[in-house]
């Protein structure tokens, strides 16, 4: 991973995703897991990070199967702030009109809800936090049902 080896088409076929190594004795597992979440911490906080953010956070859920520890663990700080921002931006952009960003990840059920449920609590905060007032009420608004979401975006449900 820290020589390139992302695979930035497909971050769910990362060997390491698809090991199992979370069945490993307790003290290989950790390692493993220690060694991600010290990759995810050192790309977040570069401005221009070896690898694009997010091919890289999709990585770092897919390697760990964990979507709550990644996005819990996104560091604060301008930069890593500016990268959950552009993020958000393409990430609420799909759930806002009900694709599932993390179609394809396998290791984690319902992937994509989780993403959607969180945005509406904590990330909508974060990003209010960070000024993006837009963003925050975007990710709020995911909180209505799909319908509701393109009759109050476009005045009209998907159907009409």
């Amino acid at each position: 991973m820290a020589a390139g080896t992302v695979h930035v088409a497909w971050p769910e076929q990362h060997a390491l995703a698809r090991g199992g190594w979370r069945s490993w004795s307790e003290r290989e597992s950790s390692a493993v897991r220690r060694f991600v979440e010290a990759w995810w911490r050192d790309l977040i906080v570069v401005s221009e990070p070896d690898h694009p953010v997010e091919k890289a956070f999709e990585t770092y859920v897919a390697i760990t199967a964990d979507l709550s520890a990644a996005l819990d663990s996104w560091p604060r700080g301008d930069i890593a702030t500016a990268h959950f921002v552009a993020l958000s931006k393409e990430r609420l952009c799909d759930l806002t009109h009900g694709n599932d960003p993390l179609d394809g990840m396998d290791q984690i059920d319902d992937a994509g809800g989780q993403l959607e449920r969180w945005y509406v609590t904590t990330g909508a905060e974060w990003l209010r936090d960070a000024g993006e007032l837009d963003l925050a009420a975007d990710a709020e608004r995911l909180a209505l049902d799909l319908d509701d979401r393109m009759k109050l975006l476009y005045g009209a449900s998907p159907d009409a």
